[in-house]
């Protein structure tokens, strides 16, 4: 009779194998493709001059340019036109050097130019703004690929209008900070 009954039980595992399908052994996961873009880098980054002064002697002449446009110039390695770039500056101080009743924000700043030396690079001008002690955007555009230069020329103007006591010797100041993301 056992012999009976692990026959009938053998029969029946043999047939509950047959009517379920088996599972298909776990295979490890297909890799993932990842394609990665070399880092840009940054280099070679110069602005001048670093600071710019203005002599006002007639608050009524209106506008005074700063003592010099500033140009600043910078290269870019492993650059690629799905990338930005922008150009930012901030004044070092709240007031100007030598006029200290003088706020920078009486400095207007205007993006002259912007270029990109090819590669598909492309360089634009931000709208002008007044002067802060806080990061502005000045410029900004697409990287161009491979390695390639990048040039902006700003413009800075003093109005003075009988709003603040300026001083001629020696001439009022302000020190710039300019900052290149490519993020």
């Amino acid at each position: 009779m056992w012999r009976v009954l692990a026959i009938l039980i053998s029969l029946a595992a043999a047939a509950a194998a047959q009517r379920s399908p088996r599972k298909p052994a776990a295979s490890a996961p297909a890799p993932a493709v990842v394609n990665l873009q070399p880092l840009t880098t940054t280099s070679h980054m110069s602005a001048s001059p670093a600071s710019i002064t203005f002599t006002s002697t007639d608050p009524d002449s209106g506008a005074v340019s700063g003592s010099s446009t500033a140009t600043v110039t910078w290269r870019v390695s492993g650059g690629a036109t799905t990338r930005n770039w922008t150009l930012s500056l901030q004044a070092s101080a709240v007031n100007m050097t030598n006029c200290s009743n003088v706020p920078v924000s009486a400095v207007k700043v205007t993006c002259a130019s912007a270029t990109y030396s090819g590669g598909g690079g492309t360089g634009a001008c931000s709208s002008a703004f007044n002067l802060s002690n806080a990061l502005q955007t000045v410029a900004s555009g697409k990287e161009g690929t491979g390695n390639r230069s990048a040039t902006v020329t700003v413009n800075f103007s003093f109005t003075d209008q009988w709003s603040y006591v300026a001083h001629t010797a020696p001439a009022c100041g302000v020190a710039l900070t300019y900052s290149v993301t490519n993020p």
